[in-house]
């Protein structure tokens, strides 16, 4: 499944003005991991500061607390806490919350800048960090993993096999082999996202997000404006994931 952005207009989302409480617990949640691009870059706005309506986050210490930005400021494998910015978690709650006001959606984010993927690979502190963040919380069913990651493999002509590794050692480690799983183009002309495309197109309830049109302000970090509609497009490609299960099960038996 390959989702094309045709602009970076801004979008906005309309979502009821219902807060969470320290003491909620999300219905979906969702495994947010990669580098730069996941943990966020895009300077923040002064409307970050607010937590974000029926969205948590999960804590250091293991708790779901309203989410704000910077939305990997837990990470237990993150750089300085000031360099951790807008990402596109924020977006992507919003609008499955426009499309479904009454879920609560809980955020693990557990992104680090400058990481290649060998870094993430299982048996690596990256990937087994970010699952024992989840292992912490009981190993509860995810929604979806939304992973973008890639500057530092731009070249690699092994990155498939590489990103099918830990897509199926997630699926392994969690105990749902349809676990869903977005990617997210890096931008330019690269031989991984042609990689990525052909992951969709192989592996079931996986999908590519190309990165077409968005602004990047300093040449590899996307904008805050971009973020949005970045956020908005691995929201639409999990919606796609999710919808062609729902069609699966409901097809008689032959």
């Amino acid at each position: 499944m390959r989702l094309l952005i045709l602009s970076a207009a801004f979008v906005s989302f309309l979502v009821p003005a219902l807060g969470c409480r320290a003491e909620d617990k999300p219905t979906q949640m969702f495994l947010l991991i990669g580098q730069s691009n996941m943990a966020g870059r895009a300077p923040l706005a002064p409307e970050d500061a607010e937590p974000l309506p029926g969205v948590l986050l999960l804590n250091a210490d293991g708790a779901w607390v309203p989410a704000q930005q910077p939305l990997n400021q837990y990470a237990s494998d993150r750089k300085d806490l000031n360099m951790q910015q807008f990402n596109l978690g924020g977006p992507f709650a919003q609008a499955l919350r426009e499309h479904d006001p009454d879920t609560t959606v809980g955020l693990i984010v557990n992104a680090r800048g400058g990481t290649g993927i060998e870094l993430w690979q299982p048996g690596e502190d990256l990937y087994e960090h970010a699952v024992a963040r989840w292992r912490d919380i009981g190993g509860p069913t995810l929604a979806g993993v939304l992973w973008h990651q890639g500057e530092s493999n731009r070249n690699d002509a092994d990155y498939k096999d590489k990103l099918i590794t830990i897509i199926s050692a997630l699926r392994q480690t969690t105990g749902q082999p349809d676990l869903p799983f977005i990617m997210g183009h890096i931008s330019g002309e690269t031989p991984i996202n042609s990689q990525m495309d052909a992951i969709a197109e192989e592996l079931p309830y996986t999908a590519a997000v190309t990165v077409d049109g968005l602004e990047r302000f300093d040449g590899t970090h996307y904008d805050r404006e971009s973020m949005i509609v970045l956020g908005k497009c691995y929201f639409d490609a999990y919606l796609g994931l999710v919808n062609r299960e729902e069609d699966a099960s409901e097809k008689p038996a032959e």
